[in-house]
């Protein structure tokens, strides 16, 4: 398995803070003109990207704050293996080639609400729940889409069983809780 440290992850991403923790990353592939295979690194406030093929190198950075919203999608029309990021600025970012796609897709959302808390989780308490959705997600419901959007809308459709996500005691301070149908945000 692939694993990367802190020291690594800060210099590939020097634009981001110094003490910014990576808690995980995934092989997958960002689409901007072309498909680019590379890693996707999830840290406490960011979600970024890298490849580097030969001398080309790419990189992306994208605060968890910046995002309005997170949509299960397919890549070719049929596979369900991709996610969107909408930006509030309306950029939009299309990354595939995730296997298996609902575990990473519960992680880029629990790292982007955790970012909207008033007092958010540390980096240990985060860790322990990425880690601990990784074993507990059911992903026979693969292929459905569904998205869950900002402030704006009270109600997330999700199409996948989540309530033996929440296992873990510190996910009571989540501004969310999990319905066996959805998702709906606590105003």
């Amino acid at each position: 398995s692939f694993q990367i440290r802190d020291e690594d992850f800060n210099n590939i991403f020097s634009d981001l803070p110094s003490n910014e923790q990576l808690i995980v990353s995934y092989p997958c592939a960002w689409r901007k003109e072309i498909l680019m295979h590379g890693r996707m690194f999830l840290s406490v406030n960011y979600i970024c990207f890298y490849t580097c093929f030969l001398k080309w190198k790419e990189s992306l950075s994208i605060a968890y704050k910046d995002i309005a919203s997170v949509t299960r999608e397919k890549s070719a029309k049929v596979l369900p293996n991709a996610i969107k990021l909408r930006k509030r600025n309306h950029e939009q970012y299309f990354f595939a080639s995730f296997i298996p796609r609902e575990r990473i897709y519960i992680a880029v959302f629990r790292l982007w609400q955790n970012a909207l808390l008033e007092q958010p989780l540390n980096y240990e308490q985060l860790r322990a729940i990425v880690f601990a959705d990784q074993f507990n997600i059911d992903e026979s419901s693969e292929d459905s889409e569904g998205s869950i959007e900002g402030e704006h809308h009270n109600q997330y459709p999700v199409n996948v069983s989540l309530s033996r996500c929440f296992a873990a005691r510190s996910l009571q301070h989540l501004p969310f809780h999990i319905l066996e149908t959805g998702v709906k945000r606590l105003l």
